[in-house]
Parts: C-alpha cells; structure tokens; sequence
C-alpha cells in the first residue's frame, strides 16, 4: 500500500478524529484517483486512537443477482460468460455464474433481476422473492448486491439473451451442477449459495 506523504499525514492529523456516529474509525478525506465505468479514491481513515492510514475504495453501483429454478424439473438457470479478470490469472476462460447485473439510476433492484433474466438468458420472470442483501467485496467495493429466487417454467423461456454472443445460459439440475462443480476451481461469487 503507497504510504501518504508526509504533509498530507499531518494535514489529515490536524482534523478531528471525533465521529459522531460512535465508530471506532472514521473517513478524514476521500480523493478521487479515477473516475471511468467505475471510481477508485484513496480514503484517509483516522483510528480510534488517532492512527492514520488509507484505505483503496472502489464504487461503480450495486447489483441484482438472480436465481431461476423450476421445481417441477429440479433444475436452474445459470450463464457461462467470459471474464478477462479471471483468464488474465489462470487458464479458465469463462465463469459458470448467476443472471446479475448493475442497478440503474433509479431502478428497483428486482425490476433489474428481471431485465437482467430476459437480457441474459431469454427468460420472462414474474414474482421474485428476495434472499437478502450482501457486500460483494466490502474489503474494497461499495457494491451491494440484492439476492433473489425465481420459480420458472420452459415457457417463461420466450427470448434469445440479447447478449449470446457474450453469454451463453445453462439450465443444470442440482446434481449435474455440483458434478460440474468440480471441474470450475474458480467460480463466480454469486453462485456460490447452494439452493
């Protein structure tokens, strides 16, 4: 981690570490450092007994995460995608993961779980229930993904994923997807719940 400079330790030691909502550690100063699709700043931190440090923060929104199941075939939806990330480390080239994506600007996080189902995978969804909400990497990104099931059935599959050059969608059954499990050492954080 790059140490700050001198004077900008001192500058941020002279504010107060005071926090008003009872925290044992509080954000002195953010500064933005990029700012693209998504922001990176380096938050100054002062803590309760005056030490300061820094901190990378990363912010680009929160998501929508998806699973459809039909219980009458015991079997999922889930779609197989490529993500540079993940071959830029190892020899995997695509991630066997949940239906997901960014809530828009004023957009209800189940009305993007449903967007994102037709978009992904061709899949007309009606009601949702909601699982939970849960930081996807709170050591370095604000994102909060919101967690949904969703009961299907093969005539709720009434489009092509808007996106299937990109993204191909995988109907597997509970024991076909954990044989398959095993052969994706590396796996999408959003599918890691079994269900």
């Amino acid at each position: 981690m790059r140490l700050l400079p001198h004077k900008a330790l001192t500058a941020a030691r002279e504010r107060s570490c005071a926090h008003e909502d009872g925290s044992m550690t509080g954000i002195v100063t953010m500064k933005t450092v990029f700012a693209g699709w998504l922001k990176l700043s380096i938050a100054v931190l002062c803590g309760d007994d005056g030490t300061m440090f820094e901190r990378i923060v990363e912010q680009h929104g929160n998501g929508a995460c998806v699973l459809p199941y039909d219980p009458q075939r015991k079997t999922a939806i889930l779609v197989r995608q490529f993500r540079a990330p993940v071959r830029a480390v190892s020899p995997h080239t695509e991630l066997l993961e949940a239906i997901a994506g960014l809530v828009d600007e004023n957009e209800d996080p189940q009305a993007t779980a449903v967007r994102e189902a037709f978009e992904e995978a061709g899949l007309k969804l009606g009601s949702l229930d909601c699982i939970g909400t849960a930081w996807t990497m709170p050591g370095i990104s604000t994102e909060r993904m919101s967690l949904y099931l969703a009961r299907y059935t093969l005539t709720d599959r009434v489009g092509r994923a808007a996106d299937a050059r990109r993204k191909t969608s995988t109907s597997l059954s509970p024991n076909l997807r954990w044989r398959n499990w095993r052969r994706w050492p590396i796996r999408g954080q959003s599918t890691i719940s079994r269900h």
